[in-house]
């Protein structure tokens, strides 16, 4: 298509005014050619076989910057037209009438007498010479809590439709333009925005709606006098400074955009309150430095995020946590069945006295015992699975009675997710299997717990013992020994809490000689339990690292999966034509190269007189 001619006109008002008009609107037509061939050309890069996401992600990019900059040019053509906006269209000039007849040549007439020469006259006084045209400040600002890509069916009529529709808070100032001084505009974010956006998971769209949630968020701009402007947008009130009335947060249900998994039954990511914001005064320079306060950015531009976390629920944990009821149901009865050992332990000690006993009265041998013992699992020390666990560092936190584990991204990046470079990695295939590490790690320790946990769980086993052990009967008189215990098996292995040992008959004095038999009934109870309570330990276990075995292959994966569908930087700055952007968290959609921004503050652009 040729570029229509603009024939001038006649140099009236009206017709000046109506060429002003008619460039903007050739500048219009200009615009719309050069997005239509964007927008093919995105058609045909697409379409290739072999394009990959990490393309995708630079042409989506590339597109961002050619709507940012037509976006800026919408801008200029606006204060251009606000020039004559309001001026009175002057009266036409009238029609030339008709040209008349020559008339005939008349004859030469006769050379007159050169006249004399006259005086000089005065001189005249001097103009006012007019001051040149200083060009005055101008400055602009906008906010959008939610912009991007993602809001349509391709990335650039979803741009086009983010940049128009959207809305956001937008501010100008003109010197000798714009009305009245400042330009402050406060606007709500308006949720309902995404009802009508979709994302192209798994080449179907779906609706955005259904994969984010967000928060009451504010968007507020400021252009000032002076080429001074301010944007801020999230968690700010109608004045710019932070507000607790607009939380300001989000949540991806990421169950909606990844592979189906048996792993997870409920995976989202979710973010605390976000703070986009960036000042700039252009007398001072065009350089912007990091802001140390996101919600008051003083010549700068900073973010601040109050949390980010990936919170999964797995079908992997609840087994895990039935089969480990399902050890300590087997850990109950293999220590129920000790009682009897102890009975063998304590009937094998009292033979291995009866040399030291014999020296007392003679003729002594085991017969009769009524002895009884009973070992059983203290219920106090017995885990309900509700207490959390976690690596040091609490990246990573894993809770078996619901299912659940939480990663805290904060501590995965170091601990922190506020002051990080520009394009910090919050989701990307190093973070994941940064993540990856720790869940093994969690893993890795639940096993050492669990182990420890059983130990304990044994060592506090309440034992008790009654009952005396016949060692020779004279008539009616009987010799015998009277033994006791209630305490832990512990305890009772150690001797840190001795059997009670007393004699009837030809041994009711024992004197000494029961310390003696004591000690050689602990040494047998030692020899007869130990290799028991090692062989319940080591099934225990078996089952316990089996299941935790099982559980971990089934959740390393899914970390991946994550980092497979989408990315996430913090701290996004853009800076364009005489403009600067602060983005706090950009997310890339890796199946159609969409994006979505959360908190973007831009300022500019701004202009002072030279």
């Amino acid at each position: 298509m040729g570029m229509p001619v603009i024939t001038p006109g006649t140099g009236s008002r009206d017709q000046s005014i109506t060429d002003l008009i008619e460039s903007v609107a050739l500048q219009e037509t200009a615009l719309s050619h050069i997005l239509n061939a964007e927008g093919e050309k995105m058609q045909a890069f697409i379409a290739k076989p072999d394009v990959t996401p990490q393309q995708l992600i630079a042409l989506n990019q590339s597109v961002q910057k050619l709507i940012n900059a037509a976006a800026r040019l919408e801008m200029l053509f606006q204060s251009k037209l606000e020039l004559f906006a309001d001026m009175p269209a002057g009266s036409a000039a009238g029609s030339t009438g008709p040209t008349g007849a020559d008339g005939a040549t008349g004859s030469t007439g006769a050379t007159g007498v050169t006249g004399d020469t006259g005086l000089t006259g005065a001189s005249g006084a001097t103009g006012i010479t007019e001051p040149p045209v200083t060009p005055g400040a101008m400055s602009n600002a906008a906010a959008q809590f939610v912009s991007g890509s993602v809001l349509g069916a391709t990335p650039l009529k979803a741009s086009l439709f983010a940049a128009a529709s959207i809305g956001g808070a937008s501010a100008h100032y003109e010197d000798g333009v714009t009305a009245g001084t400042d330009d402050t505009v406060s606007a709500a974010f308006d949720t309902g925005v995404l009802d009508g956006a979709s994302l192209n998971v798994g080449g179907s769209p779906l609706p955005l709606s259904d994969i984010l949630t967000l928060g009451a968020a504010n968007q507020y701009a400021q252009a000032s006098q002076g080429g001074v402007s301010r944007a801020m947008t999230g968690a700010v009130g109608n004045d710019g400074t932070p507000s607790a009335d607009f939380p300001a947060g989000a949540t991806f249900n990421l169950m909606k955009i990844i592979p189906e998994t048996p792993a997870l039954s409920a995976a989202a990511l979710t973010i605390g309150a976000v703070n986009g914001g960036a000042q700039w005064d252009a007398a001072q320079g065009n350089v912007l430095a990091a802001a140390t306060d996101a919600a008051n950015p003083s010549q700068g531009r900073g973010y601040s995020l109050a949390s980010a976390a990936l919170e999964l629920t797995s079908p992997a944990i609840g087994a895990m946590a039935d089969t480990f009821n399902t050890a300590l149901e087997a850990l109950g009865t293999a220590v129920s069945a000790l009682g009897s050992q102890v009975i063998t332990g304590l009937t094998n000690g009292v033979a291995d006295s009866l040399d030291v006993l014999s020296t007392l009265t003679g003729g002594l041998n085991i017969g009769a015992n009524t002895l009884t013992a009973t070992v059983g699992l203290d219920p106090s020390v017995i885990p309900d699975f509700s207490t959390p666990v976690s690596t040091p560092d609490k990246a990573v936190t894993l809770v078996m009675t619901d299912g659940s584990l939480s990663a805290d991204l904060g501590t995965l990046l170091g601990g922190t997710l506020n002051g990080l470079p520009p394009n910090t990695e919050l989701i990307s295939t190093a973070t994941m299997n940064k993540l990856g590490s720790d869940f093994a790690a969690v893993a890795d320790s639940l096993r050492l717990q669990m182990g420890e946990v059983m130990a304990a769980m044994l060592d506090d086993a309440l034992v008790s013992v009654s009952g005396h052990i016949t060692l020779m009967e004279v008539l009616t008189v009987d010799t015998g020994l009277d033994i006791s215990y209630t305490g832990t098996l512990e305890d009772l292995l150690r001797g840190t809490q001795s059997l009670s040992v007393s004699g009837t008959g030809a041994l009711a004095l024992l004197g000494g000689a029961a310390d003696t038999v004591i000690g050689l009934m602990q040494t047998a109870l030692v020899t007869v339990l130990t290799p028991l309570i090692t062989g319940i330990l080591s099934d225990a276990g078996n089952t316990v690292g089996a299941a935790v075995t099982t559980m971990e292959g089934l959740l390393s994966p899914v970390f991946a999966l994550f980092s497979g569908v989408m990315s996430c930087n913090i701290n996004v700055q853009q800076d364009g034509d005489n403009t600067f952007g602060e983005i706090p968290l950009q997310f890339t959609f890796l199946g159609d190269g969409a994006v979505l921004n959360l908190g973007l503050a831009q300022v500019g652009p701004n202009t002072v007189p030279a």
